[in-house]
């Protein structure tokens, strides 16, 4: 297997790590908070603006899932159109949504984050 080859390997499969990290992610959150009234767990939002941080770094994680699928269809696009030149990772094709899908991934996990720090130390 050549480098190329290796390479377009490598970013789809980082790229479909992403995708199973952000989903699972989200529904780990959906199960551990539990909303119901009586049981009033440490990470149940309390506070509008809870809700509110926690429901942004859902969309964002949910976003990343989409970017994630994007990059998949990108690299099968580039992979499928190389009959004239070499097919290179780093065509913008690929490199545009994969770094999308990176900075989703951080900042969804960031706002998780900030989130979870608040409600228990708070």
């Amino acid at each position: 297997m050549d480098r190329q080859e290796k390479s377009f390997e490598v970013a789809g499969e980082t790229s479909k790590l992403l995708i199973t990290l952000s989903t699972g992610i989200i529904a780990f959150c959906v199960t551990l908070i539990n909303p119901e009234k009586d049981k009033l767990t440490s990470l149940v939002p309390i506070t509008l603006w809870q809700k509110s941080l926690l429901g942004i770094s859902w969309l964002i994680l949910l976003l990343c899932t989409g970017a994630g699928i994007w990059v998949q269809l990108s690299v099968i696009h580039v992979l499928s159109q190389a009959k004239d030149s070499e097919p290179t990772v780093w065509d913008k094709k690929v490199t545009v949504p994969y770094c999308l899908q990176l900075a989703l991934f951080m900042a969804g996990m960031i706002l998780l984050v900030v989130y979870g720090g608040w409600r228990q130390f708070r």
